[in-house]
């Protein structure tokens, strides 16, 4: 069983209820056509679309949170596919969605890895289609932490053995420089905050950035 299911069996809600705010914010700007969530988790981010009538496209590791996923997906009367899979796993298929969604899934890999990701999901964008990505950033204050703790296997990316994982943070070049002329920054913001949604309360440094692809 992997970390994110045993986790999901455990808890529900992992991480809230609401949807990300910037996704909120900027939802009048997805134009009609297919969302895609890499790490969909229960469908939080995704259930404001799916009742608009956008088809659903999910992945995550976990059958849990999949489940409680699909009985979301069914009210909503949309049409919807998940998948079981990894990040790595799935192709995505280029100039295909109007929104992919990846919120603080990528950091659970190594950094060259995740900006590869983040590449195959600039490919699939339609025109005008957005790309969200939340990601923890090297202001984290656990990342001083795993400096001295772990053992680095990539840029900013450390691998934790008690839970058999890597975590990777960011910097926001670290995605910028990933973005040629073609696209457009909606919104982008940094920050720390304190995480109530889930175990003991933390902080988090973290990285929000809304793209839209623009030819």
């Amino acid at each position: 069983m992997n970390n994110w299911e045993s986790s999901y069996q455990k808890l529900r809600d992992i991480w809230g209820l609401d949807q990300e705010k910037m996704l909120e914010d900027y939802s009048s700007l997805v134009k009609e056509g297919s969302v895609l969530d890499i790490g969909i988790g229960e469908g939080r981010n995704v259930l404001s679309f799916a009742l608009k009538g956008h088809p659903i496209i999910g992945i995550d590791v976990s059958k849990t949170a999949l489940s409680r996923c699909a009985s979301i997906l069914e009210d909503s009367k949309c049409k919807y596919n998940l998948f079981e899979k990894t990040v790595q796993e799935f192709e995505i298929t280029e100039n295909t969605y109007s929104l992919i969604i990846s919120t603080w899934t990528l950091n659970f890999m190594k950094k060259t890895e995740a900006q590869s990701i983040v590449k195959s999901c600039l490919k699939g964008l339609n025109r005008q289609g957005l790309l969200y990505l939340g990601l923890f950033s090297t202001e984290d204050p656990q990342m001083q932490d795993y400096l001295t703790d772990y053992k680095c296997v990539d840029k900013d990316s450390y691998y934790i053995p008690e839970r058999d994982i890597v975590k990777s943070y960011f910097e926001m070049s670290d995605v910028l420089s990933l973005v040629d002329e073609r696209f457009e920054i909606i919104c982008r913001k940094q920050d720390l905050s304190l995480d109530l949604g889930h175990g003991e309360e933390h902080y988090h440094g973290a990285i929000e950035i809304l793209i839209r692809r623009n030819a």
